[in-house]
């Protein structure tokens, strides 16, 4: 199970802001070298399903890459629960970021899954 299938589903609640679907249409360009119009295609769907929030206030800078506050400011401005990101060299060694859970994927779904089967 993917967490972009939960977010479409509407089993969990996506937030990103434009300097978040600005920085995954890079991304997929040059790291996953996707074609434009494929990239153009997975933003809007993106898009259709999650919330856009445009953070009001900047976050304190945090770690050494100044262009994750950006990302951070996004969890502030939704009280996000948890920061899913596959970024192991920045985001992920913080672990938290005031209040939000801050993991891999994986980690992610692991506690989506183990939380929907308690009883």
């Amino acid at each position: 199970m993917q967490s972009s299938w939960l977010g479409r589903r509407g089993w969990i609640k996506v937030y990103v802001s434009t300097y978040i679907i600005n920085e995954l249409d890079a991304v997929l360009e040059r790291k996953f070298r996707q074609s434009v119009d494929r990239c153009e295609q997975q933003i809007a769907d993106i898009r259709e399903w999650a919330e856009l929030v445009e953070p009001s206030t900047p976050a304190v800078s945090v770690g050494r890459d100044p262009a994750d506050n950006p990302i951070l400011e996004c969890c502030l401005e939704c009280r996000a629960d948890y920061l899913v990101t596959g970024d192991r060299r920045d985001l992920l060694p913080l672990g938290n970021f005031r209040g939000t859970v801050i993991l891999n994927a994986a980690a992610f779904l692991q506690i989506f899954e183990s939380s929907s089967t308690d009883p």
